[in-house]
């Protein structure tokens, strides 16, 4: 796993882990006293936090941090887990591979109807 895909599962976990406590971007960021907009970056795998970061999120969420860095279900996705993972990814592409990937829904599509 390349730096990138692990921010962006990282930024998946807190996700999940937020969504779970039923917190908004902005209150969790106002307990962790970190940036809504750097929560938000967190989670679309724009940044990868720090182990200061990762420690102040996982006493917000009440998890344990090793739990935000836990991947190993990474084949076995929830529907929420799926759509944050696609949605993370399709952030990473250019225009050409966005059109491409469009391209093979619609083949896609047709196959499995």
């Amino acid at each position: 796993m390349n730096r990138k895909e692990l921010t962006i599962e990282i930024g998946m976990n807190i996700r999940k882990y937020r969504i779970q406590a039923d917190l908004s971007q902005e209150s969790l960021s106002l307990s962790a006293n970190l940036l809504q907009a750097y929560i938000g970056k967190l989670e679309r795998g724009e940044r990868c936090p720090n182990i200061e970061t990762l420690y102040k999120i996982s006493k917000c969420l009440n998890v344990p941090v090793c739990d935000l860095l836990d991947f190993d279900d990474l084949k076995s996705y929830s529907d929420e887990k799926l759509e944050c993972n696609i949605e993370a990814k399709i952030k990473l592409l250019s225009q050409k591979q966005l059109n491409i990937l469009a391209q093979v829904m619609d083949i896609l599509s047709e196959y499995f109807k």
